[in-house]
């Protein structure tokens, strides 16, 4: 029995390390990443605390709000599909920079390529979000983006109190920025 042996830890860790790293460097097919982001959708994992908060605001301004709605391969956080104009919502809870993470340039390209507008929520830790202020401008800005859709798809980025920010170090790598956004 593996669990006996006196360097059992170390043994455990070495075995356990060797199968993450298998994993995380076998490439998955499109098949495995369509089902994947189809059952976060179904089955709500890995959502935050602001998501859940955002879209409760958002619903109760009459709003249907789609919480990790599956885009393709890719979930977003909040999605409100209305008249034809369709808005990705991402809370990004810090700066972090991952080269497959919500700002990456293929998965932009990916949402901008098939008609989505984008609005990013930068939240810094221990930053407290005003919700209600932030409801406010996802509102304004799906309106906006609404009444510009022929000049479209958009993206926007905007802090804890619904205010623009921007991005610090890099840039959106593609899309238009909504003025005001």
């Amino acid at each position: 029995n593996a669990r006996s042996r006196p360097d059992y830890a170390a043994f455990a860790r070495h075995h356990m390390s060797a199968a993450i790293k298998a994993r995380s460097t076998t490439p998955r097919t499109l098949a495995e990443m369509l089902k994947s982001a189809s059952s976060m959708e179904r089955n709500l994992r890995r959502r935050g605390h602001y998501e859940d908060v955002l879209a409760i605001a958002m619903r109760k301004r009459g709003t249907p709000v789609t919480q990790q709605k599956a885009i393709g391969r890719y979930n977003v956080d909040l999605a409100i599909e209305q008249a034809r104009v369709h808005t990705a919502i991402e809370v990004q809870c810090s700066d972090h920079w991952r080269p497959h993470g919500t700002l990456s340039q293929e998965r932009l390209s990916y949402l901008f390529a098939r008609g989505w507008n984008l609005l990013v929520l930068l939240v810094w830790p221990k930053q407290r979000v005003d919700v209600d202020l932030v409801a406010d401008r996802i509102s304004d800005f799906v309106s906006r983006c609404r009444r510009q859709r022929s000049l479209g798809p958009y993206y926007g980025l905007i802090g804890h109190l619904g205010q623009a920010t921007k991005l610090i170090h890099r840039t959106v790598p593609c899309g238009s920025r909504l003025e005001g956004f």
